[in-house]
């Protein structure tokens, strides 16, 4: 775990500290079929930061127990996961016995070092119980452990496989607890009152690519490569069509039917059919998983943050400053300064124009996010009408239906509607793009309508939330006396600094005694 940088606040790091049962974390290893042979990993067990994340954060403001359905004026509104489908279905059939811990998990690869050579792999646990705004707080959300880096010339299967045995580890005890006929665990508030609990597993946060680890199906460039539907890749656009889940009934007799493969010629067949991998999902065996409300493919919900804000607005933004001719780019660049002249910083958060206009890779999701409330007043060429339209689909989509407080019946037939015309607006304005700009991430909008119904607004998907309290907040594993410590990380880095100063100083001292 040398080489955390400094964001991920090194100096937090339990320098002397071994692991072990004194500080509840553990050591694990997995078989996996490479040269290695084995890998490593750290974690904790996660019943016992359950409880503890229990006991402390019911004292917070917001912390709910029982569901409340939010109804106005007749009309039914969702909003917080106590107001959705799925808590009303699973506090029905649990109340008798105990409360229900809506369960949220969140892993995501994630790089330690601005030059990527240190990485991790972080699974993260929280509560639907605790409001969103509480998640922030230290002991809202916790690190339960980091999955091992699997060797990147391991084959997609069983770099599947090896994520999922390591996965297993962390959460089997949980779905062992999930059931009512000998599940349950005994949970105190901070007030001292004991209540028998059952953790179901409301979402996991998810990019798609993990998503696909988590529902052992295939990547991007497979013929079925949704996650969540079983939609195929030539259809991924057509969003009107009727929509065919993934289901652990499915999945389970596709698994069996695998087994029962006489030929590899067969079983590559069904692999090749369905798009899923021959291995057991960490999904299959939570309580009620098998119903059509808790259905736990629909759990591994669309992280907001990765799949619109950095994922088809990027991939929009790349083909956009593909499509502009230079003297486009130049028009729209002198416009695009002059609105950021006038608009004032508190509003838009904007890049760098020139910067923009070249390359869209390295910004952030909320600089994304500005420009695509900027783009439709810079961008009126006659030429590029379809590509106006587009961009102001996303941008009144967005702010109608991701940002809302709450949605109702009505505002997510409406919504349904407009995820229509706007994946239209795109499929127009970039016809030739489907295969540069992932279309599954646009694909993944046409779950969300029924995703919010069931399990709540978007935000509570965001892996904002999560990513920012693994990186300040949750207590990290302890480092290994290896004959290096942390102190040594932050002076390599110290020296990197003054480095880097001295080669501007160097830079300025010849640009001032370079003759004119």
């Amino acid at each position: 775990l040398e080489g955390w940088n400094s964001y991920r606040d090194l100096e937090k790091f339990e320098q002397d500290c071994e692991v072990g049962e004194e500080n509840e974390w553990h050591v694990a290893e997995i078989e996996i079929d490479h040269e290695v042979g084995f890998l490593t990993f750290k974690h904790r067990s996660i019943v016992k930061v359950l409880l503890a994340m229990f006991k402390t954060m019911s004292a917070v403001s917001g912390f709910a127990i029982e569901p409340e359905e939010w109804v106005v004026d007749g009309e039914r509104r969702y909003s917080t996961p106590q107001n959705t489908d799925w808590m009303l279905m699973a506090w029905e059939r649990v109340k008798k016995l105990g409360i229900v811990l809506a369960i949220i998990l969140f892993s995501d690869q994630t790089n330690l070092s601005y030059n990527g050579r240190q990485s991790a792999h972080p699974f993260v646990m929280s509560m639907g119980n605790i409001p969103e705004w509480a998640r922030w707080l230290e002991g809202g959300t916790e690190l339960v452990g980091l999955l091992p880096n699997i060797p990147p010339d391991l084959k997609p299967e069983e770099k599947t496989r090896a994520f999922q045995q390591a996965a297993d580890i962390f959460i089997e005890p949980l779905r062992r607890l999930s059931k009512l006929k000998g599940g349950g665990l005994e949970v105190e508030d901070s007030a001292g009152v004991c209540y028998r609990a059952f953790p179901l597993l409301y979402a996991y946060v998810t990019d798609h690519p993990e998503s696909c680890k988590v529902t052992c199906t295939m990547a991007c460039n497979s013929f079925r490569p949704c996650s969540i539907c079983l939609a195929e890749k030539p259809r991924l656009a057509e969003v009107e069509d009727p929509i065919v889940l993934r289901t652990v009934r499915d999945q389970g007799r596709l698994y069996k039917q695998m087994e029962s493969a006489t030929t590899k010629k067969k079983l590559s067949a069904l692999r090749t059919t369905y798009s899923t991998h021959f291995v057991k999902s960490l999904l299959w065996d939570w309580e009620f998983a098998k119903t059509i409300w808790g259905n736990t493919y629909l759990a591994v919900t669309p992280d907001i943050m990765h799949i619109i804000e950095q994922g088809f607005w990027l991939h929009a933004m790349k083909c956009l400053v593909k499509k502009l001719t230079p003297s486009e780019r130049k028009i729209l660049l002198e416009r695009y300064k002059l609105l950021k002249a006038i608009t004032p910083a508190s509003l838009l958060r904007l890049p760098q124009a020139w910067v923009y206009f070249t390359t869209t890779a390295n910004f952030s999701a909320s600089e994304h996010r500005a420009m695509m409330q900027v783009l439709p007043l810079i961008i009126d060429l006659p030429e590029r009408v379809h590509i106006r339209r587009a961009i102001v689909r996303i941008a009144d989509w967005y702010k109608e239906f991701i940002r809302a407080e709450y949605h109702t019946d009505a505002s997510l037939i409406r919504m349904e509607t407009a995820t229509v015309v706007m994946v239209k607006a795109l499929v127009k304005a970039f016809p030739n793009q489907k295969s540069k700009w992932h279309i599954v991430k646009i694909h993944l909008l046409v779950h969300l309508p029924a995703t919010i119904r069931a399990r709540g607004l978007p935000q509570e998907y965001s892996s904002n939330t999560y990513e920012h309290s693994h990186k300040t907040t949750v207590k990290r594993p302890p480092v290994e006396r290896t004959g290096r410590t942390s102190g040594t990380a932050l002076s390599r880095s110290m020296c990197s600094m003054l480095w880097f100063a001295s080669c501007l100083a160097r830079l300025a001292v010849t640009r001032l005694t370079r003759p004119q």
